[in-house]
């Protein structure tokens, strides 16, 4: 079978294992965004990372508004409350995605039709960007894939 990474829409929940610098690999869950090819010819899913760990979140209210919150069973790709943050970006390399759905391990889902303005409300709404982070950030969702 065929596999195109680049076949992953923005705005699509993957769920791999991934590993973080210095951490072992744990499946993940994660929101693409678009996709990028460096100046090296390496294509890679520009994702944001999707967390279960809310609870600095959901006590203090102005770090609410910079994401994307889905109580537990609100949205049916995440099994338990989760939020979005689109100060936590990840670029996971095509490499990473091919291997993953090649071995069984790559889930896609399909995030709300509304993800897309709740994100961008998060965005503007985020204490933790400085304007030039949410600029980039709002070009990438304007010009999703390259």
């Amino acid at each position: 079978p065929v596999f195109d990474p680049f076949s992953i829409k923005p705005f699509t929940v993957v769920y791999l294992p991934y590993r973080f610098e210095d951490d072992h690999q744990l499946s993940k869950y994660f929101v693409v965004l678009g996709h990028r090819t460096s100046g090296f010819e390496e294509t890679h899913a520009i994702c944001l990372k999707a967390t279960s760990q809310v609870a600095g979140y959901e006590n203090n209210r102005e770090k609410m508004q910079g994401c994307v919150y889905y109580k537990k069973g609100t949205v049916e790709c995440f099994p338990v409350t989760t939020v979005i943050q689109p100060d936590n970006q990840v670029a996971i390399s095509h490499k990473v995605l091919a291997d993953a759905y090649f071995d069984g391990s790559l889930d896609c889902m399909n995030l709300p039709p509304d993800f897309e303005s709740l994100l961008k409300a998060a965005i503007a709404n985020s204490v933790t960007m400085d304007n030039r982070k949410k600029k980039r950030l709002l070009t990438l969702l304007a010009t999703p894939i390259q």
